[in-house]
């Protein structure tokens, strides 16, 4: 439908169609029973970086570098890059459209072999109004989205400090069962000694260096094994660290490392919606949410709002002057009658 006039009074009836978002409830106690910590203190420990606790700072510097140089962390901080720019292409829909347009028009008249030049120079604009609300829900489900992508990413975080913590200590016990085998394997040969010294002198049968001789292979055969898990251990941590597999530093041995303190119960069941999953989840049901609200508007009519104002002349030199004047205003309605189904 082309209008010359529309009457702004016409936008001001714009709704937003489906459901608003409502989180769920959920009817929880007050307080866990037999509570032992505040929540002030509660909330203290939340925000604490756990991985201190163990007070390594090689560990802290694995930590930090694979923080740094993950490759899959990098992946997510690009993928948030990505989700903040679709929603600000999603935001600028709701937004009118303005640009020049510019045409040198040249007209042959096969009759006379006459011709008629034509120049236009002119400001255009367009605007969806957006009446029923589809344009403010994708950009909801945009920001949603966008949310999403940061709680992913805290989710790659949290699980990649996890990994490496998890891989340093299982390589520090491998370091150190290597390291009682290798005593072993010493110990055990200078058993060997003594049990062949003793058969040769007749103090005992044969049955005693065999019995050496097998404890000694099963230490010796015991210690590659550990070698190889340890180097297979140094390549996984390499990985988690975006680097080539190769050595990792070591820091305190495992005797040395101080056992963390136990979780104290009565933490509140508020600390679940700081998890990067939950959050995540919570952000998709948004988007899902907004989602129904763009496909309900796509039922409904859209009503799109465009003109162009300028300057029309036959020559270039008098394009701006006066009584060259040009403009028109046109009112775009549209509706679905028939789809076959597919909008509904």
């Amino acid at each position: 439908m082309r209008l010359r006039l529309l009457p702004a009074v016409l936008l001001l009836g714009s709704c937003t169609l489906g459901p608003d978002y409502e989180r769920p409830e959920m009817t929880l106690p007050d307080a866990h029973r037999g509570s032992e910590i505040s929540p002030q203190e509660a909330a203290e420990m939340a925000e604490l970086e756990w991985w201190t606790v163990f007070g390594d700072p090689v560990l802290d510097e694995l930590i930090t570098t694979a923080l740094r140089e993950n490759r899959d962390l990098l992946i997510a901080t690009a993928r948030i890059e990505e989700a903040r720019a679709r929603a600000r292409v999603a935001r600028g829909e709701r937004y009118p459209v303005i640009g020049i347009d510019g045409e040198a028009l040249r007209e042959l008249d096969s009759g006379d072999e006459s011709s008629a030049d034509t120049f236009t120079l002119t400001a255009t604009a367009a605007w969806d109004t957006d009446l029923w609300g589809r344009l403010r829900r994708a950009d909801e489900a945009a920001r949603a989205r966008l949310l999403e992508t940061i709680e992913n990413r805290r989710g790659v975080i949290l699980s990649l400090v996890g990994d490496v913590s998890r891989a340093y200590f299982e390589l520090r016990d491998l370091d150190r069962r290597l390291a009682v085998t290798l005593g072993t394997v010493s110990t055990r040969r200078d058993a060997l000694e003594i049990a062949i010294l003793r058969f040769e002198g007749g103090l005992t049968s044969q049955l005693e260096v065999r019995q050496a001789e097998t404890e000694l292979a099963a230490a010796e055969a015991l210690a590659p094994v550990l070698a190889l898990l340890r180097a297979e251990k140094e390549n996984e941590i390499s990985l988690l660290l975006g680097r080539f597999p190769g050595k990792i530093l070591r820091g305190k041995d495992l005797e040395e490392q101080v056992i963390p303190p136990e979780v104290p119960p009565g933490l509140p069941s508020e600390l679940l919606q700081r998890r990067p999953d939950v959050r995540a989840a919570e952000q998709q049901l948004i988007a899902a949410n907004a989602e129904v609200g763009i496909a309900v508007a796509n039922l409904y009519p859209q009503l799109v709002l465009s003109g162009f104002g300028g300057s029309e002349s036959e020559e270039l030199g008098s394009l701006l002057s006066s009584g060259t004047g040009i403009w028109e205003l046109v009112a775009n309605l549209t509706a679905p009658i028939w789809q076959g189904g597919r909008l509904r």
